[in-house]
């Protein structure tokens, strides 16, 4: 099989950055850039609280787990952090395509929006979905 050929379904990464000069907005490239971190940072807390951390919690609740090698209740007590932690340093990393794809996704629809909605993009915070 040829490697190439799977090349347009490798996602883009991160986007633009920095408007092009030509562009009509180029002088809010500051906003933009606020906007495309805020982004970049919503997404990969999507991907972590989505995707991964439900996995981590199917993988430790496994079928095969004993008595003698169960961590009793300290591991039950502190499982939930361990894998809201895990999860969000595996889509941070910079590596994980889910998440690289749905920043670009996002970055593209960013890009043709006007600068008031990239204010407010870039205002916001995040919300803490693991408590």
């Amino acid at each position: 099989m040829d490697v190439n050929a799977l090349n347009h379904l490798r996602p883009q990464t991160g986007g633009l950055q920095v408007l092009p000069p030509e562009h009509p907005h180029a002088p809010f490239n500051a906003v933009y850039a606020q906007a495309v971190k805020a982004v970049e940072h919503l997404a990969g807390q999507f991907v972590s609280t989505a995707l991964v951390y439900p996995l981590l919690e199917q993988a430790s609740d496994s079928p095969f787990k004993t008595e003698m090698f169960d961590g009793g209740f300290t591991e039950d007590s502190f499982r939930q952090r361990l894998n809201v932690k895990m999860a969000d340093e595996i889509t941070t990393g910079g590596g994980f395509m889910v998440n690289q794809a749905l920043t670009g996704r996002l970055t593209d629809w960013l890009k043709n929006q006007p600068p008031q909605v990239w204010q407010r993009v870039a205002s916001f915070k995040g919300v803490d979905l693991n408590g």
